[in-house]
């Protein structure tokens, strides 16, 4: 029989076994502490818990792919299967020819195999309906030849066979680029504002970054414990860092605009601590200017004058699609210019661009402003310029490629920055995108400050009494809502010229 003293060593010593190897997550004096690996919650010490990933896919891992990685039992992340790409969906078939091809899974990718030569029973492959089978004939598996579908994220198109039946062929795994297939076309999965939009996973530092497609993506900007950073959980028990308290903010909200004497100046949030600074601009005296909430000010006796040009400027662009913008109805995107560009008196590096046709400088307008009138308007935007002001919406699944697109030309210092609403449709209740299309653009010229509108004649349909009509301004419009340069604010379709804008 064991002895009361020796029970007590073993419970004694159970006791410190079970209290050293369950340790509480959170913060603990200061510093991160281990969490209890196999509960499902991702705590500190812990590269992931069970379906708990950290948010973090293959692409924020370093791999091109943008699948998920798995999670180990001893709480690592395990990225064996970020090299590889799902070419189908586990147990689904297809023909090939006059195989049947099956879906398996393949050390953990999902991979075609051939599953059944129907030829060797004198037989053709058969996909029409749901069931794929050997058959003595084929029939259509899709129409019309050239239409497009999602099949997971890959896109797919009608194509005539060998047989002489149209079917689904494979003709782009979206996945492969870290992307996600819709309306029949490569898309990016996350939506965030490059270069302005930070999160925090644990420790890590995060700033939504393009990859190598022009998709965003969060790439890891600082690792805060590395560089001695305290663990701080705010009272909410989901631990963070903070740079021992010696980092603070200089200013109230990021975009926000001042002056330090004759320098403008713009609030941005600094990559290796976090926090938001102050980053100058430009010296407005360098340019004979005055500093008033953080925008150079010139004369206030600027004008326009307003050019009419022959048809025939526009050419679509091939530059950056706004995140977002390929299905927007109200929407606003910000765009920092590639060069200072002075308007009505007053320099800009930032602009607002909105789904509606219009584009304001400056700071966010914080309105979605679809109903159009007459120059000058009064309300919010102001400082804007309309190049097809209406309430318009954009969609991709109805008109394929639409959205909104930026690019740079030229070289500096005379680039010109244009702006693209490519296949915008009149908003109605009737959801009939397809029934009209707009495309048209705004050029900013780098040191003249010049403007153009340019329009798609080509392509521009307009849907008769059918369907909602446009109505739509164009002109520009004063940082006061005082002046304007009215071209009409009834337009119901496509502009008779183009136009040019230049300051007097």
């Amino acid at each position: 029989m064991m002895s009361v003293s020796r029970i007590y060593s073993v419970l004694v010593l159970f006791f410190l076994v079970i209290t050293t190897s369950y340790t509480l997550s959170g913060c603990a004096g200061g510093e991160p502490t281990n969490g209890v690996c196999g509960n499902g919650i991702l705590e500190p010490g812990e590269e992931c818990d069970g379906t708990s990933l950290g948010g973090k896919t293959c692409t924020d891992l370093g791999f091109s792919l943008g699948r998920l990685p798995v999670c180990t039992e001893e709480c690592k992340l395990d990225t064996s299967v970020c090299n590889c790409v799902d070419e189908c969906q586990l147990g689904d078939m297809k023909c090939q020819g006059d195989f049947i091809m099956m879906c398996v899974n393949d050390k953990g990718c999902a991979t075609w195999t051939s599953y059944q030569d129907c030829s060797s029973q004198g037989k053709m492959c058969d996909d029409s309906t749901d069931a794929v089978t050997c058959s003595d004939s084929c029939s259509d598996a899709c129409g019309p030849a050239g239409s497009v579908q999602c099949y997971g994220d890959i896109v797919q198109e009608c194509t005539n066979r060998d047989n002489g039946c149209l079917g689904w062929t494979d003709k782009d795994n979206c996945a492969a680029s870290g992307r996600v297939c819709r309306d029949g076309k490569c898309e990016c999965s996350l939506d965030c504002k490059v270069g302005q939009d930070y999160r925090y996973e644990m420790t890590i530092l995060e700033v939504c970054d393009l990859d190598a497609n022009g998709c965003p993506y969060w790439n890891t900007v600082k690792d805060c414990s590395a560089t001695g950073a305290e663990c701080n959980d705010n009272g909410s028990g989901d631990a963070q860092c903070s740079d021992g308290g010696t980092c603070s903010d200089e200013c109230s909200s990021e975009g926000a605009t001042g002056c330090s004497g004759s320098v403008a100046q713009k609030c941005i949030r600094d990559s290796s601590t976090g926090c938001l600074v102050w980053q100058t601009v430009q010296d407005c005296s360098s340019s004979g200017k005055t500093c008033q909430s953080g925008v150079c000010v010139g004369s206030s006796s600027t004008n326009y004058v307003k050019t009419d040009l022959s048809p025939g400027g526009y050419s679509h662009v091939s530059g950056t699609l706004l995140s977002g913008s390929s299905d927007t109805d109200s929407d606003t995107f910000h765009i920092s210019l590639p060069f200072t560009f002075s308007y009505y008196g007053r320099d800009y590096t930032d602009v607002y661009v909105s789904a509606n046709g219009w584009l304001s400088f400056g700071t966010d307008p914080g309105v979605s402003a679809w109903s159009n009138g007459s120059l000058p308007d009064g309300n919010a935007p102001s400082e804007a310029l309309y190049p097809y002001w209406d309430d318009l919406f954009i969609k991709s699944s109805d008109n394929p490629g639409a959205g909104i697109y930026y690019t740079t030309e030229g070289s500096s210092p005379t680039r010109a920055f244009v702006i693209e609403w490519y296949r915008a449709s009149r908003y109605n209740s009737a959801g009939k995108a397809s029934e009209s299309r707009a495309s048209f653009q705004i050029v900013l010229y780098e040191g003249s400050n010049e403007i153009e509108f340019l329009y798609d004649r080509a392509n521009w349909t307009n849907p008769g009494s059918n369907y909602a009509q446009f109505s739509a301004t164009v002109g520009i419009e004063s940082d006061s809502n005082s002046k304007a340069v009215e071209v009409g604010h009834t337009f119901s379709d496509v502009p008779p010229s183009d136009y040019r804008f230049s300051s007097q």
